[in-house]
C-alpha cells in the first residue's frame, strides 16, 4: 500500500468560519527531507487561471501511512488528516495537492470596501477580479460613489451564485458618456448648464446610472436590499451590501441600508439602484436624491473610503479580514501634477481634492495601509466621461497588478499581530 496520497496540513486558523472545499489528493507525491518528513515550506498555490499567491501563514506538510479520514480541529489550529479528500476545512488554509497536474486552492473570505473615484472605478473592477481569481469571496461588500457601483454588482453576482470573475463583463456595459444626461433645460444652448444648476442643483440627471443598475441587478434577482439579506443578526451582518451617501439636510453620513430606519424606511423595501445613485451623485454635477424630505449626495463628500465600516468594536477576533481598494498610489508616492485651467476645471479639481483627502488621516495609518490595495490612477480624472478604450484598459490592468502585488505579501496573522490593539 502506497504511503503517498496522504498529507498533513497544520496552519494557523485565521478565518473562524469554515468554508466548504474539496481537494483531491489521489496523486499526491510528498517531497521528503532527510528525516522522511517533508520540509517546512511556505505554501504557495494558484487556481488554474491565476498567478501565484502566498497563503496566509506557513503550512507544514508530512507524509504518513496511518491517516484514512478527515479530522478538523478548531482549537487555535486547523489539523486536517486525509487520504483521498480534504473537506470542510477552514477558508484560511490552502491545500497544495497534485491532482493530475492541477494545483487547487480553497476559498478565502474577506469583507470588501471600495473607494469612490468616478470613472477611475474601472481600476476597482480589475482589483476585485484579481482577488476573486485568487479564490476570495466577499461575505459583505461596501463602497462609496463608484465603489458603491462595483460593490452592488459584486453583491448581486454572489447572491445569484455567479462567479465574481464575471464582474469585468458586467462593468463593460457602462457607457460613461451617457452619464452626462442633461435635463430638458440643460439642453438649452449656452445657458442650459446654468439653468440645470439653478432648477435641479445639478448639471446632469443621473437617471442613466439608476436605470442601468436597475436592469442589470434585476438579471441576478436583486431589486431591493431585502434581496441581499444574509440571514444573520445584528443589522451590521444582516445585509451583504452597504453603500454610503451624504445627507446634506442632517449633515451626516448615511449607511444604506443600516440607517434607513432613521428615515422611517423599511430597509428591505429600498431599491439598491436608488441607493447607489445617491452614493454617486457628485455635488453640482448630478442631481441630489430626495429621500423622506432629506437631500442625499455622493458619499465621498463625507467619507470616500469607509474601510472601517465592518470593523469590530469589541474584543472578539474577526472571522476574516476586511480588504480595502483605493484608487490612488501608496502613501509616500509623489502625486501627479495636473494643470487647472478655467473655472470649470477649477470647480472639478476642487471637488476631486475634497473627495480624495476626506479620509486622509485615517486611511494613511499603517494598519489601514496593510489591508489596502492601492491602484495608481493619478493620470486620469474622476470625471473624464470621455475616457478612451485604451484608458479603460490601463485602469483595469492597473487594478489587476495592484491586487496581485497586495496578495503576494498579505498575511492575516501578521496583520492581527501588528494591529491587535486597534479595531480590526
Amino acid at each position: 500500500m502506497s504511503t503517498a496520497a496522504v498529507a498533513v496540513a497544520i496552519a494557523r486558523l485565521h478565518l473562524g468560519r469554515a468554508a466548504r472545499t474539496r481537494v483531491r489528493v489521489d496523486n499526491f507525491t510528498p517531497a521528503r527531507g532527510r528525516s522522511g518528513v517533508q520540509r517546512l515550506q511556505r505554501a504557495r498555490t494558484r487556481s488554474p487561471e491565476s498567478p501565484l499567491h502566498r497563503v496566509d501563514s506557513a503550512a507544514i506538510w508530512r507524509a504518513t501511512e496511518h491517516s484514512t479520514q478527515t479530522v478538523c480541529s478548531h482549537l487555535g489550529f486547523v489539523i486536517c488528516w486525509c487520504k483521498t479528500t480534504v473537506d470542510h476545512c477552514s477558508s484560511g488554509v490552502l491545500f497544495f495537492a497534485r491532482t493530475v497536474g492541477v494545483v487547487t486552492t480553497a476559498v478565502h473570505q474577506a469583507d470588501l470596501v471600495c473607494e469612490g473615484g468616478g470613472v477611475k472605478g474601472i481600476g476597482l473592477v480589475g482589483a476585485v477580479h484579481a482577488l476573486a481569481e485568487a479564490g476570495y469571496s466577499f461575505p459583505r461588500v461596501a463602497g462609496s460613489s463608484a465603489g458603491a457601483v462595483v460593490a452592488a454588482l459584486v453583491a448581486a453576482l454572489q447572491q445569484a451564485k455567479e462567479p465574481v470573475t464575471r464582474l469585468p463583463e458586467i462593468a463593460q456595459r457602462v457607457d460613461y458618456r451617457k452619464l452626462t444626461d442633461p435635463s430638458l433645460l440643460g439642453r438649452v444652448p449656452l445657458i442650459g448648464g446654468v439653468l440645470s444648476l439653478l432648477t435641479s442643483n445639478g448639471l446632469y440627471q443621473g437617471a442613466y446610472l439608476e436605470d442601468l443598475l436597475t436592469d442589470t441587478l434585476a438579471e441576478f434577482g436583486v431589486h431591493t436590499f431585502g434581496d441581499l439579506r444574509t440571514g444573520e443578526e445584528p443589522l451590521s451582518y444582516a445585509y451583504s451590501l452597504v453603500v454610503t451617501a451624504s445627507d446634506l439636510s442632517r449633515k451626516r453620513l448615511v449607511r444604506i441600508p443600516w440607517d434607513l430606519p432613521l428615515y422611517d424606511i423599511d430597509p428591505d423595501t429600498f431599491p439598491v439602484a436608488k441607493a447607489v445613485r445617491a452614493s454617486a451623485a457628485i455635488p453640482f454635477l448630478f442631481r441630489p436624491v430626495q429621500v423622506s424630505g432629506a437631500t442625499w449626495v455622493d458619499g465621498g463628500l463625507l467619507s470616500d473610503f469607509p474601510v472601517g465600516l465592518f470593523d469590530r468594536t469589541d474584543t472578539v477576533e474577526p472571522r476574516w479580514p476586511t480588504f480595502g481598494v483605493r484608487l490612488t498610489a501608496r502613501p509616500g508616492t509623489p502625486p501627479a501634477t495636473h494643470h487647472v485651467r478655467g473655472p470649470l476645471a477649477l470647480g472639478i479639481a476642487a471637488i476631486d481634492t475634497l473627495f480624495t483627502n476626506q479620509d486622509a488621516a485615517y486611511v494613511d495609518s499603517p494598519c489601514t495601509v496593510r489591508r489596502t490595495v492601492f491602484v495608481p490612477t493619478e493620470s486620469i480624472s474622476a470625471v473624464d466621461f470621455d475616457i478612451t478604450d485604451a484608458q479603460r484598459l490601463t485602469l483595469y490592468n492597473s487594478g489587476v497588478r495592484a491586487a496581485q502585488q497586495f496578495l503576494s505579501t498579505w498575511d492575516f496573522a501578521d496583520y492581527l499581530t501588528a494591529c491587535r490593539t486597534l479595531p480590526v
